[in-house]
């Protein structure tokens, strides 16, 4: 019988998120081309690992809900999520009567487009 220790478990998953940031840099290059062509693909990767953890704090995890995340990093600034200047991304993003779908299709709907 096959069994997994936690380094296999580890290396699995480095794998998957390894791939997820390529999809992801594809996806920016291909869907946000100007908005995206300032940045090298090594800081593209950066800032999509960056927003895992803070898409996953708001329940968003997965592959479509972060880069949903992410394009609104670019459409919308780095920080769009807790600016003051337009506090609706926060309330969509906190509002726990939100499914994580719901909060990933709102997002787009409510953020300023810089």
């Amino acid at each position: 019988m096959l069994q997994l220790r936690e380094d296999h478990m580890a290396g699995f998953e480095k794998v998957a998120i390894d791939g997820f940031i390529e999809r992801g840099v594809q996806h920016l290059r291909r869907n946000l081309p100007a908005q995206t062509a300032a940045f090298s693909d090594e800081q593209l990767r950066q800032r999509i690992l960056a927003c895992m953890d803070r898409a996953n704090a708001y329940g968003l995890t997965t592959e479509r809900h972060v880069m949903t995340f992410v394009d609104a990093t670019y459409l919308s600034g780095e920080n769009f999520d807790t600016s003051a200047d337009d506090p609706r991304a926060h309330e969509v993003l906190t509002d726990p009567l939100l499914s994580p779908d719901a909060k990933a299709m709102m997002l787009l709907l409510v953020i300023p487009i810089s």
